[in-house]
């Protein structure tokens, strides 16, 4: 297995039983990137590696505002493509709570999500999930499979990896399996240190 390299770029899809290493195998796609915000009801404020948290203490509230604030910021974003703009700043959303999300918030959100993994990318929009498995219905939105060829990148791990890897993961204690348009690789997960976050956002978006 080789260390997992540097997604800098692109929409992620992690998938793991609990206690895989999802958060984990996270925390190391968003150490590679620049601007990440994390959509985390559940954060005890020192577990995203200093990226800035929206909802810690169950606010969904919060995470609904900053949810409008996407969607307008990928309307805004092909507004100024059209008139000749192709380079925009990276920016990442992460989630690992989309369906406790989803449940509070209500279904109407996730026209977002799907605009972001459809038309994100040219404007340099991402998004990384982790999920139960690599059935987009885990992520709380049915009928939408065809969601999954969005993501650049689809890090498998635990017994999800042995089930769908089994010849990859031989030997390995901690499976994590990383597949791109590249091909399949089983991967070793570098352990990322949480450190705290830089404070919930209340509107003040950047």
């Amino acid at each position: 297995p080789l260390q997992l390299p540097p997604l800098a770029e692109g929409h992620i899809l992690i998938a793991g039983e609990t206690g895989s290493g999802k958060s984990t195998a996270m925390r190391a796609v968003l150490s590679a990137r620049q601007s990440v915000v994390v959509l985390d009801p559940h954060s005890a404020g020192n577990d995203w590696n200093g990226a800035e948290v929206i909802g810690a203490g169950r606010n969904f509230q919060a995470i609904s505002e900053y949810m409008a604030y996407m969607k307008e910021l990928l309307e805004t974003r092909y507004s100024s493509r059209a008139n000749g703009n192709e380079r925009f700043p990276a920016v990442t959303v992460a989630t690992d709570e989309m369906p406790a999300i989803v449940a509070a918030v209500g279904k109407d959100i996730e026209q977002v999500w799907r605009e972001w993994l459809r038309e994100g990318r040219k404007v340099g929009l991402y998004f990384v999930v982790s999920t139960q498995s690599t059935r987009v219905r885990t992520l709380g939105m049915q009928g939408e499979g065809d969601l999954l060829e969005n993501f650049a990148g689809v890090i498998v791990l635990g017994q999800v990896a042995q089930n769908e890897y089994p010849d990859l993961c031989q030997g390995m204690e901690r499976p994590a399996v990383l597949r791109t348009i590249r091909g399949v690789q089983p991967v070793v997960i570098p352990h990322i240190e949480a450190r705290p976050s830089n404070g919930q956002t209340n509107g003040n978006y950047q």
